[in-house]
This record gives C-alpha cells, structure tokens and sequence, in this order.
C-alpha cells in the first residue's frame, strides 16, 4: 500500500490500533474527508444488512478514488457550534462480531472485480461491541461496482459516479488485475511419488483474471515454503520454492476462466512430529504474474489443529486436513514490489550482494 491511512491518523498501523486509542482519538471533534469516513452503529440507521451495504459502498467509492480508512464504530454524527457535521465523544460500536475472513468475503462478493489488498482490523471495545477498522488502497483496478453501480469519493462524501469519471477510468487500466489463492484440499496416500515416511497435502492453487476486458497471457506461479517441500521431479529431491512455468494447457488468463493447479507438498513424519511438538505456525505464499501483470502475491500460515491432541491423526488415510491443518490469511493479493519498504538504493544493494549466480 503506498500510504498507510491508519499511520496518518493515529501514528500507528491498523493492526496496532487499541480501544483507547479510538477513545482518545473521537475525544475531540473529529470532521470526515475524501480518504477518511466514519459509520456508527446507531440503531436509526436500518438493520444489519442496511449498515454493511453502507460499508461496502463506502469501500467501493474508496477504491474508485484514493483510498481511504473507514472507522464503523465511530460516534453518532452531531453539529458542533458552528453548525458543522463532527463525530466525537462516545463510540457507537457494532453489535456484531465479524471475523476478518467474514468481512474480506463479503467485499470479495459484492465488490467487482475482486478488491485485492483491503485490510481489516476488528477491536473489541465492550465485551461483544467492536469498532472496525478498513483501510482500502487506491485501486489499481479501478472501476469497481458495488451491485452494479459506481461509486466514488466526491465533497468528502460516496456518491454514484458520473458517467464520464467512470469511461476515463476505463481507459486508465493498462494491465489485468490478478488475484492468487491457496487452498487446503486433503492429505494425499497416492502412488508412484517418493512420499515414504511422510506427511503429503494437496493444495489447489489459483491464478485468477479479474479484469472483464483484459487477458493475461502465459500465467505463472509460484509457492515458497517455510518447512517442508515440493518434489523436484528432475532429482527427486525436496525443494522448499516450488515455480510453475510454461503451463501447455493454459496460455490465455480470461475473466472468469481461472488457472486451477493442485500441488502437494511433503513433510517428513520427523518434521510433522516436531512442528506438533512445538505447535508452530509455517509461513507459506503464493505469488503470481503473466506477461502484462505486475506480480502480486498473497501469504498465509499453516496452523495446528490441537496440535498435541492430533498428532497421530495424519497418519490415518481417511482424515480431513481441516481437523489438523489450517490454513490462515495474512495478507492477500499484495502487489509483490510494495512488499519492498526501503531506498531503491538500498534494495538494488542488496540484490547486488546477495544474489547467487546459477551454476
């Protein structure tokens, strides 16, 4: 992302934002902008379905300007003195609880095409009652559609876009817009790979277009693995960074036509065992491209499932992987160079330095 909105505000990152930091920051008046909009959970405003179309809306119009943080929880809008539209003073928060996934969903759902790099922070402030916090990037995918219709970031507040906003944007977009997923599928027993004492997980991977009018062309993708390996067919040996490259049956990446792989990836029983004991997470992610796309990519972490109670559970064929294994977002669809915080200098350094040549 290359702004943090929540640094802006607060001075910290959105996952490092408390309950008194949101308490101390509405102690004072506080006014909406074009990169900053505030919902409260007032009961006059519809039930529940009515509130979480106003969010998806709002983020919607975000990713049509630039950018922005959305704070549903804030206090009920008032006028100050001066006749002037300010939030302040006690929260109004949510009287529901939404997990990340659950808000990543319905935006994935509504919003078209896929709203990649929104992030979300839910922050209990009462026992059951959260403020949450969404920041959404400038998109590079521009326009998107909530149901259908355009919105945008107009005098500080959404409003349906204008015919003409909505062709320029259209004719800004140079490149598709690509999304990667992992996808835990199963434990795996099949022949004929070297598997002999160890653990095997199939895992689909996805390399999906969400541009309506823009192909990619010879889609690639590759996972890198924090413990464990992939199958290196040409020496039968375990390789950590797994790449996929020249796919036969796939050259052409349309809307709605995704590239679906599965892979499996092997852990020595030692290594499970160990991973058990210790109750580790294991970083794994996906980063894809195509000719015309820049790379993005999307992290997970692999956890246990009661760790120590499952143990022998992966030794039995017919096991689903979701009572051991799961598999948790970190971030998803990151534009692989905004990974990259540092000078260019100093980042051209340290490829210089630390780059191996091939033998």
């Amino acid at each position: 992302m290359a702004s943090s909105f929540a640094q802006n505000q607060f001075g910290k990152s959105i996952d490092q934002v408390t309950a008194s930091d949101l308490i101390s920051f509405f102690s004072e008046e506080r006014d909406e902008s074009l990169t900053l909009e505030f919902k409260s959970f007032s009961q006059r405003e519809g039930d529940i379905k009515h509130k979480e179309n106003a969010i998806l809306k709002t983020i919607c119009g975000f990713l049509n300007s630039n950018g922005g943080l959305l704070i549903w929880g804030a206090p009920e809008e008032v006028k100050n003195t001066n006749g002037q539209k300010v939030f302040a003073d006690h929260l109004s928060p949510v009287e529901k609880r939404y997990t990340r996934d659950d808000l990543i969903s319905k935006i994935s759902n509504r919003i078209t095409p896929f709203a990649a790099s929104v992030q979300v922070e839910p922050i209990e402030v009462e026992h059951g009652k959260f403020v949450y916090l969404i920041e959404v990037p400038e998109s590079s995918a521009k326009p998107h559609q909530f149901d259908n219709i355009y919105y945008m970031r107009l005098d500080g507040q959404t409003k349906v876009a204008p015919h003409y906003v909505i062709d320029a944007l259209f004719k800004q977009i140079k490149f598709p817009s690509l999304n990667v997923f992992l996808r835990l599928d199963g434990f795996t027993h099949r022949s004929g790979e070297v598997t002999h004492n160890s653990v095997n997980v199939l895992i689909s991977c996805f390399l999906i277009n969400s541009s309506k009018f823009i192909h990619e062309y010879d889609p690639y993708y590759i996972i890198d693995l924090g413990a464990g390996g992939f199958i290196n067919k040409a020496t039968n040996q375990l390789e950590r960074i797994h790449h996929v490259y020249d796919i036969p049956s796939f050259k052409t990446l349309a809307y709605n036509v995704p590239l679906v792989r599965q892979e499996v990836f092997h852990m020595t029983i030692d290594q499970y065992h160990e991973w058990c004991d210790k109750n580790l997470s294991i970083p794994i992610a996906i980063v894809g491209g195509g000719k015309l796309s820049p790379l993005v990519s999307s992290s997970y972490k692999l956890e246990l499932v009661s760790a120590k109670e499952n143990k022998e559970l992966v030794l039995n064929k017919n096991v689903p992987v979701d009572r051991v294994i799961n598999l948790r977002p970190i971030s998803l669809n990151q534009f692989k160079h905004d990974e990259w915080t540092g000078s260019e200098e100093k980042r051209l350094e340290l490829i210089v330095n630390n780059t191996k040549v091939p033998k």
